[in-house]
């Protein structure tokens, strides 16, 4: 007993020596000397702070050129003085020089702009505000925000057996009693000319109450940011921004069927804006007319016009499911249906931008100007 005593004292002594030695080794004598005196904390044993590296000082940190800055779109406000002022602060928006048709080059697209993310508008925000003007009292300009594009999703038939029990019904509730508004900011002067500026955000909604924003579940939150704003294409007359492009990115199954779920893979869908020409300035307000593809861009399709009924439904069905397995969690989307004025396939408009058939190549906006107006004069010979 008494020789395990010894130890433990010795061990203690040791201890209290091997801390002496380390501290006076890294402890100047004058701060060891105030220590004891004053008990004041060597400031040598006070860790630095991890020096910053700035980039011109380590070139291996430098960021792909191909890959640009996260840039935040932020509204543009109501402090606009008048039309070039607005055009130049719709450059936060990046500017196309060509679709991205293919899944590498919307990968590409991605990374070279990082500030398109989707976002949601607050909860308890008007979804048809009344438009604003701004500028000056001579040459005012009028900003617009327009929902062309509206959401629904339903679970797939083919998994609603999958649901639980307890909570299967209410799932699909609330789904069927909510709608989810792609909105877009449309600014037009005096002269008739109208562009885009600003974000492209999600209004998501009760339909038994479509003219405010409500709280979402984060399943919506997800989808959401999906949706990202790729860039525009300029009007090289005018500078104007008249056709947004967005990608929606998706979990997509190749084979169709329940136990399908091995055959997942990551896709994208492409959403176009565009902002219809109004030469003779008959138009009240801009009109958005929105296009999309389906199947993996397969089809190009251009919507039936709607502002508070779904335009757009996706079907899906759930990974899994959370807190004691009724909470649905990581939702896969397995179709998506529109409701269309015209289709075609994506292939024949690539092929008109090219020029194919011994026609002269034709830039995006135009081609979608001439889309739209065929649909609506057809719609207008059946009535």
């Amino acid at each position: 007993m008494k020789s395990t005593r010894i130890y433990i004292a010795l061990s203690i002594v040791g201890l209290f020596l091997t801390v002496g030695i380390v501290l006076q080794k890294k402890v100047p004598k004058p701060e060891w000397d105030q220590f004891f005196a004053q008990g004041k904390f060597p400031p040598s044993l006070i860790p630095a702070p991890p020096k910053r590296i700035h980039r011109e000082e380590n070139s291996e940190l430098e960021t792909d050129p191909d890959v640009s800055e996260t840039v935040s779109l932020e509204p543009i406000g109501n402090e606009v003085q008048d039309w070039t002022d607005l055009l130049s602060k719709t450059a936060q928006i990046r500017r196309l020089e060509s679709v991205p048709w293919e899944r590498n080059e919307i990968d590409q697209a991605l990374r070279n702009f990082r500030g398109g993310s989707g976002r949601l508008i607050p909860p308890d925000s008007d979804i048809f505000p009344f438009p604003v003007e701004l500028g000056e009292i001579t040459a005012p300009i009028v900003s617009f925000r327009k929902s062309p594009v509206v959401i629904g999703l339903v679970v797939d038939p083919a998994y609603k057996g999958l649901l639980p029990k307890v909570s299967g019904p209410t799932i699909e509730g609330y789904l069927d009693q909510h709608a989810l508004a792609l909105q877009a900011t449309v600014y037009r002067n005096q002269e008739g000319a109208s562009t885009f500026a600003g974000p492209v955000e999600g209004a998501f909604f009760a339909k038994k109450t479509p003219g405010v924003t409500v709280v979402e579940q984060s399943l919506i939150k997800d989808a959401v940011r999906n949706v990202n704003l790729l860039g525009a294409l300029e009007d090289p007359k005018d500078h104007s921004l008249r056709t947004l492009v967005l990608s929606f990115s998706y979990q997509r199954d190749l084979l169709e069927g329940v136990g399908a779920g091995s055959t997942l893979t990551t896709d994208y869908e492409l959403l176009f804006l565009h902002l219809v020409k109004d030469e003779a300035r008959i138009l009240r307000e801009p009109e958005i007319a929105a296009f999309a593809t389906t199947e993996g861009r397969k089809n190009f399709i251009q919507l039936k016009p709607s502002t508070k009924t779904p335009n757009i439904v996706a079907s899906i069905r759930f990974e899994r499911f959370e807190r004691l397995g009724i909470y649905p969690a990581d939702p896969v989307v397995t179709g998506v249906k529109c409701q269309s004025a015209s289709s075609t396939l994506t292939d024949n408009i690539r092929g008109r931008l090219q020029g194919d058939a011994g026609l002269a190549p034709i830039g995006l906006p135009t081609l979608l100007d001439e889309i739209h107006q065929a649909a609506a004069f057809a719609g207008t010979t059946r009535r």
